[in-house]
């Protein structure tokens, strides 16, 4: 707001010197306003106007020129928008692809840890004493010789077993 006021104050004391220079220059002075060949227009005018004119012929010089630098200004604040939009854009798919990969990793180191885990964990395999499986032989060896012994040859003479028939 005292920004505000200051310049409102010096817009006033401006204008009050203009005003001041306008009565102060009052004689007239020719101008020409057109010169075709030795023909002139010319018009007699107050000194005090040129000046007013040719600052008002500044001004709107300077307004066009400080258009033009906005309207380059506010078309690369455009484009550099559009940048930044794609640039969050890329950042928010990068960041989605960085999620999946911890959950990834998370469920490798957890599948490691299980295996680990499962590979340090005894194995539980009741072993029978020597001597135990050493008597399950022999009985299954004397068992297929007793059965051996128990049937009869075939007779070699050829004859039919009677008890057979």
């Amino acid at each position: 707001m005292p920004k505000l006021v200051i310049i409102s104050i010096l817009l006033l004391i401006l204008l009050a010197y203009a005003m001041f220079f306008t009565s102060w220059n009052l004689q007239k002075t020719k101008v020409v306003g057109l010169q075709i060949g030795t023909q002139q227009y010319w018009e007699e005018i107050p000194v005090a106007y040129l000046v007013l004119v040719g600052v008002v012929i500044g001004v709107v010089a300077m307004a066009t020129a400080t258009l033009l630098q906005w309207q380059g200004q506010r078309a690369a604040i455009k484009r550099l928008s559009s940048q930044i939009a794609k640039a969050r854009q890329v950042l928010e798919q990068q960041k989605r692809r960085i999620a999946e990969l911890e959950a990834q990793l998370s469920e490798a180191r957890t599948a490691t840890e299980t295996a680990v885990q499962v590979a340090e964990e005894p194995l539980e395999v009741e072993l029978e004493p020597a001597a135990v499986t050493q008597s399950a032989t022999a009985e299954v060896v004397q068992d297929a010789q007793t059965e051996a012994q128990a049937e009869p040859e075939p007779m070699a003479s050829g004859e039919d077993d009677e008890e057979i028939i």
